[in-house]
Parts: structure tokens; C-alpha cells; sequence
């Protein structure tokens, strides 16, 4: 199905597949990985949670309570992401994290950006 035949009845046929019960908080951002079945999500607990959608499962859970997690979405690896953040903006100027889900670390910040919501729009070209 194309993007064009997605109409209001296609949508109302659709029924939930999963439900992940284990955050009941806000959810700032997710993505969905464009090959794999994760969805990885950024919430106001600081948190970053993976989740493997197929199997409708948790995978892990991450937190940042220094810079916090505001924006989120993949790189071109499965257990990469990039972050922004939601605290220490100005102190800082590391707004944005390359991530690696795998191990829990920081494989490199980025300074220069201000602005809180500093992905969205954010593509990353493979």
C-alpha cells in the first residue's frame, strides 16, 4: 500500500497491535527504525527505552538525568542513536548525543545547538 491510498476508512479498519504498559509517562519522541522492528523512545523521566515491536517487548532502558532526553531517532546502526537534550543547554552547548543503545554510552556529543528540539526534521542519510 502507498502513502496515497491511506485514506480515513483504511485508518479506521486498523486496530492496535501491541500495547507497551511499562512507562505510563510522557513520551517526548519515538522512532522506528527503517529496517529493523524497533521503535526507540525519549520520555520526560529522562529515559530512553528500546523496544523490539515484533515480539512487543522491552528491550532496554536507559537514563540521562544530566542532559535529560527530548528528541530521538536512529542512525544508520540498530543500537545507535542520536539524542537531544532537555537540560543544561546553555552550560553546556552539547545539546545532541550519539548513543549507543548496546552499552549504555556517550559515543560523542555535539555542541552548538541551543535549541531544545534541535531533531526534529532530523534525517540521517545512509
Amino acid at each position: 500500500m502507498s502513502l496515497t491510498e491511506l485514506d480515513d476508512d483504511t485508518l479506521r479498519s486498523m486496530s492496535i497491535g501491541a500495547v507497551f504498559s511499562d512507562f505510563v509517562g510522557k513520551i517526548n519522541s519515538l522512532d522506528f527504525h527503517r529496517t529493523d522492528d524497533l521503535l526507540v523512545t525519549a520520555s520526560e523521566d529522562d529515559s530512553v527505552r528500546l523496544y523490539d515491536i515484533a515480539n512487543a517487548k522491552l528491550l532496554k532502558t536507559t537514563y540521562h538525568k544530566k542532559h535529560g532526553a527530548d528528541r530521538i531517532c536512529f542512525t544508520h546502526h540498530p543500537s545507535s542513536v542520536i539524542c537531544s537534550s532537555r537540560h543544561n543547554l546553555d552550560s553546556t552547548g552539547e545539546s545532541l548525543r550519539y548513543l549507543s543503545m548496546y552499552d549504555n554510552r556517550c559515543l560523542r556529543y555535539f555542541k552548538g545547538h541551543k535549541e531544545r528540539g534541535c531533531l526534529d526534521g532530523f534525517a540521517i542519510k545512509t
